[in-house]
């Protein structure tokens, strides 16, 4: 679960995720739910595990999440916001599908990250075809 933010940093930056799917938002709904957290610092979280940097979160008051729109805005730091790109570049993704994947991973979800310009599917591992 994220640390509140350090009030020492001040240099966040806004990353904005498309085409989220429903699967991997429900996951995160559910489990932002059960950590009274927000999606956004849910997600910074499982970013901030995956490159090493302890994520503060934001501490915004948000409504309470829910399903609507496919997209994530999250304000992350900006080593995390680095990484997201580095990977990317590396493997000639989208920078939204290396979030989506860094998702995937955390909860066992079966994904197939697509070239830029693609759309990203992912699904649960119940739904995947024998």
């Amino acid at each position: 679960m994220p640390r509140y933010r350090d009030p020492n940093r001040t240099d966040y930056r806004d990353k904005n995720v498309r085409n989220v799917p429903e699967t991997v938002k429900r996951v995160v709904l559910n489990a932002a739910l059960a950590h009274d957290v927000t999606m956004a610092d849910h997600v910074g979280a499982i970013l901030g595990e995956r490159y090493g940097v302890v994520y503060y979160a934001t501490g915004r008051k948000t409504q309470r999440p829910d399903l609507n729109g496919d997209q994530f805005m999250l304000t992350l730091p900006p080593e995390v916001i680095d990484g997201i790109t580095r990977e990317a570049r590396e493997r000639g993704i989208t920078e939204s599908s290396v979030v989506l994947g860094a998702i995937a991973d955390k909860y066992g979800l079966i994904y197939t990250p697509t070239r830029r310009g693609r759309r990203v599917r992912a699904s649960s591992p119940a739904s995947r075809p024998s």
